[in-house]
This record gives C-alpha cells, structure tokens and sequence, in this order.
C-alpha cells in the first residue's frame, strides 16, 4: 500500500510542499495549516481538486540557476504527486506513466524500469485506472504502488497501454496527475497488429479459457465492414480483406459496436481501444488520432516517444534514453531481452500489402505531426 501517514507536523509541511510542486498551489512555511481534507472531498470522481494548474511549464527546468535550480533538486528528491486522503494518510501517485502502444515494448520498458533501484515497484504492470477501473478511486490506485519513504527520490509508474486509445484517459490523467511524465513506444503498425492478433490466440486460451475461432483476416474485414456501416471517414479507400465476408457471421467481440456506433467511435474515426485484446485490432495502430487527443490535453514537452525496432537494434541505448527522460541515473542491466514476445506464422503476403495501404495515408500524417520519420515498410509507397 502507497499511503504515507503523517506523524507530526513537520511532515504535513513536508507533503503541502510536494502538493503545491505536483498540483500547483503554493504554501510557506510560516502560514501552512493541515491538510484541509474537506475541500480534496468537494470535488470530482478522480479525487481531485476541481481546479488543477500546472506548476511551471517544462521548458522552465532547463536551467540549473535560481529557483529552476532548486526545483530540479526537488523535483529528484519529491518526484511523485501525493494528496491527502484523510486528516493524517496521503496517498503518492505516479511520476510517469508508459501509455502504449500494446505489442510495442512497453512490457520491455517497465519490467527494465521496475528494476531500477529508483523505481517503486507496483503490484501488476496494466492497473487500468484511466480506463475501465476509474471508478475505483485514488486510494483504491494507489495501493497498487509499495510503500516509500517520503523523500527518498523514488519514482512510482506504471504501464497500461489500452490509456493511448482509451478516449477519456488524457482527461483523466490530466486532472488527476497534471505534471506526469509520458512514456510511448510506437512500432510499424503492420507489425503490430499482426503482434497483436498472435498475442490473442495465446492469451485468450490462457486467461479466459476461449478460442479465438476467427482468422486474422476475418476480424480486419470485420472492423472494416463496422467502419463502412458506422459511416467513418478514414479519407481514402477502405481495404477488401475478405470478399466473399459474410457479416452474419459476426465476432462478439463487436456485438455492442454493430448495436451503437456512438459506443465504439467517440474519438475521431477512430475505433476505441478497449480491453479486450482482440478488440481493434486496425484502431489501436491508428496512432495519429491516438496522439492528437494527446496532445491537444498535455503539453508535448511531457512526452517521450521511442521507436520499438529500437529495441532490437540496441536495448542498453533504448532504456538509457527513457532513463534520461524521467531524470534516472542509468543503470547497469545486464543482458537485456525481449519481454512477451510472440513467435507465430509468417502473414499473407497479400493480406500484408492492403495493410500496407490502409496505413500509409496515417502514418504519413504521423510523421508529420511529430516530425518524424521511423522509416516503417507501411509508409513507402507501394
């Protein structure tokens, strides 16, 4: 459990001040008083106050000079946002946050961050707080993380990446922990959405005792006959995976869709990215209208996004440049490698050329939103 109890008053200055870095309100010494728990209670479903500001822009910590200076100190030894709970608990919250891409390393990234000695561990990789368990609350999320000294440097993090499709995640996020630091992994969307499918096969047996009955090509032509049906927009032509598909034969997995296009497209044209890990599987590579909601929540100074092939080509490199960017020392892993990886069938390779197509046009305009190029097979023109 992540909640500190607070012994005398030393500490409530202690924590007011990591309260006034992370949510922007500002206390002296000479005039804090406790925790005032009844105005943390007037607020929304996040536990948080309605009004959250931002304590500095991040290009202010540039500089190692004046108070700059001695926010960076702070900020390394108080990374983590705390509130109080309660007349004498606080729960701390994460500092950062690995937000997708699924089958893009992110398994990589936390199970190399979780053994950092700078990182707090967590109960479980995927918490889903900013998804399907936000009703749960802030204590409930923070008892996912062990249990710290105040002070001491640590980090607290965690890794869902359904919150990169998940329409209501940036909200969310941005109103419960305004300063988080965001990690994104993104990876040649063919390859990731054949991962992704691969992935299913194994793990629905595994975990939920089902058969994935449908082929690869049968739950593309479906989410493309959902797109058609719900009137989405992509902007160009639509792939034909399957001809002859026969739409009485629908997976369950898109009951409710076929029922309410309003429930599975709220974000753009895009497909929503649920749970399931069969879901979406063409949505959760559509990356630009993912960062685009992003973007228009958080500023991009607090994004970091790498490249998954990065990974195979020098994994030491790959982590030290995440490291960088939450302010770690690097470490010394060792030998490093790949985490839940799959092994499976080489794609159709006619299958993989319409993938090819489809995503050429989005990850064109992904390069251009982020003014970069990572030289993907899916953005050469065919």
């Amino acid at each position: 459990m992540n909640i500190l109890r607070l012994i005398q008053g030393g500490s409530l200055f202690l924590v007011g001040l990591v309260l006034g870095i992370h949510l922007g309100f500002y206390f002296s010494a000479a005039s804090l008083p406790p925790p005032d728990i009844a105005t943390f209670q007037k607020n929304d479903v996040n536990n948080c106050p309605q009004q959250v500001t931002q304590f500095d822009k991040a290009e202010s910590y540039d500089t190692g000079k004046g108070r700059n200076g001695q926010v960076i100190e702070f900020m390394k030894k108080y990374p983590n946002p705390c509130m109080p709970l309660g007349q004498r608990e606080v729960a701390c919250l994460p500092a950062y946050i690995i937000l997708g891409a699924m089958k893009a390393g992110t398994t990589f990234i936390d199970h190399y961050l979780q053994e950092h000695p700078k990182i707090v561990k967590h109960s479980k990789k995927e918490i889903f707080f900013f998804s399907q368990q936000h009703f749960n609350g802030i204590s409930w999320y923070s008892e996912h993380f062990e249990g710290y000294t105040l002070g001491d440097g640590k980090m607290i993090g965690e890794g869902t990446p359904v919150y990169m499709p998940w329409p209501l995640a940036p909200e969310r996020m941005r109103l419960t922990i305004p300063n988080v630091k965001l990690i994104i992994s993104l990876r040649d969307p063919v390859e990731r959405t054949y991962s992704q499918y691969a992935h299913s096969v194994r793990w629905l047996p595994a975990n939920l005792g089902e058969t994935l009955n449908e082929t690869f090509e049968e739950l593309l032509e479906e989410e493309i006959q959902l797109m058609k049906h719900c009137k989405i927009n992509t902007g160009h032509v639509l792939p034909t995976f399957l001809p002859d598909f026969n739409v009485s034969k629908r997976s369950p997995i898109y009951k409710h869709c076929w029922n309410s296009c309003l429930d599975c497209f709220p974000l753009n044209n895009s497909l929503h990215g649920a749970g399931n890990p069969v879901f979406g599987l063409l949505a959760k590579s559509v990356y630009y209208d993912h960062l685009s909601n992003w973007f228009r929540i958080f500023p991009r100074e607090q994004f970091l996004i790498v490249k998954y092939e990065d990974i195979e080509k020098d994994p030491e490199e790959f982590m030290n440049v995440v490291l960088d960017f939450l302010n770690l020392d690097r470490y010394e892993y060792g030998s490093m490698v790949p985490k839940n990886a799959n092994i499976y069938a080489k794609m159709n390779a006619s299958t993989r050329q319409k993938l090819n197509q489809f995503f050429y046009a989005h990850t064109q305009k992904l390069y251009e939103l982020l003014e970069t190029d990572f030289e993907w097979e899916s953005a050469k023109k065919s």
